[in-house]
């Protein structure tokens, strides 16, 4: 499982757009053949791991007398279905792509977001759970919509964010569900945004731009003010490349509310402030890891429950209720679970269990009567299949830093050295690997790979020092070293063979691919580069407008690309693409708005005018990643196919670093 924490109170989104840049002209992008729904899958495990869920997301309505949840309908889409007294009732039916979430907006509608084939303009529709009638409620003018708030004391209406008056910002919006009127909450040119309401409606917290004295805005204000105040105070400025502050409850009673914070901690802990004094105080925190979720059940004051990502995750319960709920559903199941939904009574919470070797149970519980009521798994075919388990393992890099991942070893594994893929994951700034089921983990672990996952320098979850670690560390830096020393470390443990490593990784990771093959050629026998980063100086220029100050973020972390160019081609694989040895497999999304498509085309390009054979695959209904079956099937069948042909690495001595 891979986490996105916020790493700001203001990065609500990647990007939105359609645009991207022509492919590279200098040679004839020739691609694999395009494949359709009829497409039939060569490995049977593909099917196994990547058949689309029976179930999924379950979610309770306000009353709790419905259920609505996503479920394989028979052409093979995800689609919206609702639950009321026991009868199951099909709401949506979506001949090409899936419905990928879904919220209730009041008892008698369901919102869900689509975008179109990847491009991550996401509109938001509303479905009547009775007639079926489905409205358009955002996107009319291209605008994206990346966040809606249902407000519990006020039926009809929700707060939306959307990028209507400046694609690089998601502003507030009252939404009326009937009229789908748009109302904005604050006048955008005050440079006040983002704001966090109560129950009953009432703006309780906003964000100000806080410009410094070049006119950049490096540090934000967090104005707060009580329900039945006007004038706002502010209680906290950030400085937005390093410090985490998120809102998460209020608790009118006692006068406090809630956040998760790193502003007197290295990791991010639970704190909470006074309404009077606006001072904070510390709740929860742990030593090294950063708290990661939290659950404030209705009927508790305080926060019921947080969960950090040590090892293979932890949940604390912190009140009475929180506690009481823990041990009836561990009654029930012994494995992992988070909370999913709840009736606005409280009476009812749905529950998302699962393991390594499980990707989705799911019940329901009624507090009341302390039932458990299983509601059916995500994958029911894989009971009976032999599953990889996944073992949290730690390494010390060449700079004696501790460095955390996962590693899961091939069924039926020997005492013997197996083949190894790495898997560095995407992000990377923030993101981080968890213990749980990975369906790409368990398909190499079928094949008889190990797999090795790295939470490199740059990782979030091990709080804000190892994050920031990481600036100006990419491709010859510490964040690849940290991938080169943890080969190494499987290999001195007997579990990789030398000759036998393979690295594959989606985004940042399809960038780490790359850098691996480029700046250590004699380590990895093959790579596979997915939507991968090729070039730094294109990448960071293309950046879309949404991507706002996540963009500066990049360039303090990574390099300005019109001040340190020299430096940011001495890190990109395109320019240095000569130095690749080995067998290379690059697979794309055409609509992807957040790694641009010539990503993929100019490395290839570069490859195969010094007459490199380079398997490209290019989607031309996909993104940032492929969500549609028929395509997924095609690239995890090319991949097994292009891993099992590749030959072992004639080029590293064995136990070289």
């Amino acid at each position: 499982m891979k986490y996105w924490p916020l790493f700001s109170i203001i990065f609500l989104a990647a990007c939105n757009s359609t645009s991207k840049p022509a492919p590279s002209p200098e040679v004839a992008l020739v691609t694999m053949d395009e494949v359709d729904s009829s497409y039939q899958v060569q490995h049977p495990e593909v099917d196994l791991f990547f058949k689309k869920p029976q179930l999924a997301d379950f979610k309770l309505s306000p009353s709790g007398q419905a259920l609505s949840f996503l479920k394989r309908s028979e052409t093979g889409q995800l689609e919206l279905f609702v639950r009321i007294q026991g009868k199951d009732k099909q709401l949506t039916f979506n001949s090409v792509r899936d419905i990928r979430s879904q919220l209730w907006l009041d008892d008698n509608h369901l919102g869900f977001r689509q975008d179109d084939q990847g491009n991550e303009v996401f509109i938001l529709h509303k479905l009547n759970i009775h007639t079926g009638e489905q409205t358009q409620l955002t996107g009319f003018s291209g605008e994206s919509n990346v966040y809606t708030q249902r407000i519990k004391n006020q039926p009809g209406k929700l707060i939306v964010y959307l990028n209507k008056i400046d694609r690089r910002y998601f502003h507030a919006y009252s939404l009326d569900i009937e009229t789908g009127s748009l109302i904005a909450l604050f006048d955008f040119n005050r440079g006040i945004f983002n704001p966090l309401l109560d129950n009953d409606g009432n703006t309780r917290i906003v964000s100000k731009w806080n410009a410094n004295d070049d006119g950049k805005y490096e540090k934000l204000d967090m104005l707060y003010k009580g329900a039945d105040e006007i004038a706002f105070t502010r209680f906290e400025t950030l400085d937005l490349k390093q410090e985490v502050l998120q809102i998460i409850g209020f608790n009118d009673n006692k006068q406090e509310f809630y956040a998760l914070s790193n502003i007197d901690s290295n990791t991010t802990e639970l704190v909470k402030y006074d309404y009077q004094t606006l001072t904070k105080q510390s709740v929860f925190s742990h030593p090294d890891n950063d708290v990661a979720q939290t659950w404030q059940l209705p009927g508790d004051e305080d926060i019921s429950m947080v969960q950090y990502n040590e090892g293979k995750g932890t949940l604390k319960p912190l009140t009475a209720q929180g506690n009481q709920l823990d041990q009836l559903i561990r009654a029930h199941t012994d494995l992992n679970y988070y909370i999913s939904s709840w009736s606005d009574d409280g009476a009812l919470l749905t529950i998302h269990a699962y393991s390594d070797i499980q990707p989705g149970q799911f019940f329901i519980v009624n507090q009341s009567q302390a039932t458990v009521r299983e509601l059916g798994q995500s994958a029911p075919w894989l009971n009976q299949q032999p599953l990889a388990n996944m073992t949290p393992i730690s390494f010390k890099n060449r700079n004696n830093a501790l460095v955390n991942g996962f590693l899961t070893r091939p069924i039926n594994a020997k005492d013997t050295p197996a083949p190894m893929v790495v898997l560095p994951h995407g992000g990377p700034f923030g993101i981080y690997d968890t213990w749980g089921f990975n369906p790409e983990v368990q398909l190499l672990a079928s094949q008889g790979y190990a797999v090795l996952q790295v939470n490199y320098h740059g990782s979030g979850s091990y709080g804000r020092d190892y994050l920031l670690s990481s600036e100006l560390q990419m491709g010859k830096g510490v964040m690849q070293h940290d991938l080169t020393d943890g080969v190494k470390w499987a290999i001195e443990q007997g579990i990789a063979d030398p000759r036998q490593v393979r690295i594959y990784g989606a985004s940042y990771g399809g960038y780490a691919t790359l850098a691996g093959l480029t700046f250590t050629p004699d380590l990895y026998a093959c790579g596979i580069s997915y939507v991968g980063i090729s070039n730094l100086l294109t990448f960071l220029t293309n950046m879309e407008p949404s991507w706002g100050i996540g963009r500066d973020f990049w360039m303090k972390m990574v390099g300005n690309p019109y001040t340190a160019r020299k430096d940011l081609e001495a890190i990109s694989p395109y320019h240095h693409a000569d130095k690749i040895k080995v067998p290379l497999f690059i697979a794309h999304g055409a609509n992807d708005p957040r790694v641009k498509q010539q990503e993929s085309d100019q490395m290839v390009s570069a490859l195969r005018q010094r007459g490199v054979t380079v398997n490209y695959m290019l989607k031309q209904d996909e993104g940032h990643g492929f969500v549609l079956e028929h395509n997924q099937q095609h690239f995890y069948d090319e991949m097994l196919n292009f891993f099992a042909q590749c030959p072992a690495n004639p080029n590293l001595t064995v136990g070289a670093n």
